[in-house]
């Protein structure tokens, strides 16, 4: 599907969730109409809403997060830091975690989360090269660490 003109913005803590964004997962919905508000006040983490064509279709959260040396084995380490000079090589490395992300009903199935990841590489700029997407499944949360120029599959 191709996407055509699409925006992010940048949500505040004084901007209006637009009502005609839903999707299917109603913690998800209550992240964005209330949490996410309460989040950004609070500096915990950042809300961007996708837009194309003017009509919102997906939202996602970013903060600040590190990856641990000792939370892993060598070789990931090793494999995850290989385009980091070795000088700049720290027992703890910043990375970008997405902590929510949601697609409206409406668009579900159409691409919309590889054009997410797509859209943060280009219009969000962090200080780090890691990727975290935290995955909550049932009631067990899953971390994948995912290097920012690679694609999702």
């Amino acid at each position: 599907m191709s996407f055509g003109d699409f925006s992010i913005k940048r949500l505040n803590s004084t901007d209006d969730r637009p009502q005609s964004f839903k999707c299917s997962d109603s913690d998800l919905n209550e992240f964005f109409f209330v949490d996410s508000v309460k989040w950004d006040e609070q500096l915990l983490a950042v809300t961007y809403l996708v837009y194309i064509e003017n009509n919102p279709v997906a939202y996602f959260s970013v903060s600040n997060d590190a990856i641990k040396k000792e939370n892993l084995s060598n070789s990931r380490f090793k494999r995850l830091t290989r385009s980091v000079p070795h000088s700049k090589r720290y027992h703890t490395m910043p990375a970008v975690k997405i902590g929510r992300l949601a697609t409206g009903e409406q668009w579900a199935g159409n691409g919309v989360g590889t054009f997410k990841k797509h859209g943060l590489q280009k219009k969000i700029k962090q200080g780090a090269d890691l990727l975290l997407l935290m995955l909550i499944i049932t009631t067990k949360p899953l971390i994948f660490t995912i290097r920012m120029d690679s694609p999702f599959y």
